[in-house]
C-alpha cells in the first residue's frame, strides 16, 4: 500500500479512504464539468453526480479543497481559479 501510494498509483483522501488515480482524475474532470454548470454546489451534488456515498465523497471533496481545486465556503465549494484569493 505505502508503494502505490508514494510511486501515486492511489490517492489518499483520509486514512482509510484510497482512491486508484484514474478513478480520482475521472472525479475531478466529472466535478469540473459540475461546476461549469452551477458556480457553487454542495457536497449532495457532488455525491448525486459521481453516484458516490457519503462515506467516500466527504473525504474527496476535502482532499479536492487540499489539492487547491475547490475552495469551501460555508456549506457551498467553489471552484479555485488562477490567482483566487478565496
Amino acid at each position: 500500500m505505502k508503494y502505490l501510494l508514494d510511486t501515486g498509483s492511489l490517492v489518499e483522501a483520509a486514512p482509510e479512504i484510497v482512491f486508484h488515480q484514474r478513478s480520482y482524475e475521472n472525479a475531478k474532470a466529472e466535478v469540473r464539468k459540475l461546476f461549469a454548470g452551477k458556480p457553487e454546489l454542495t457536497t449532495s451534488e457532488i455525491r448525486q453526480h459521481l453516484g458516490m456515498n457519503r462515506k467516500y465523497v466527504v473525504p474527496l471533496v476535502e482532499l479536492f479543497d487540499r489539492k487547491g481545486l475547490t475552495v469551501r465556503i460555508g456549506d457551498k465549494r467553489k471552484l479555485k481559479t488562477e490567482g483566487s484569493s478565496q
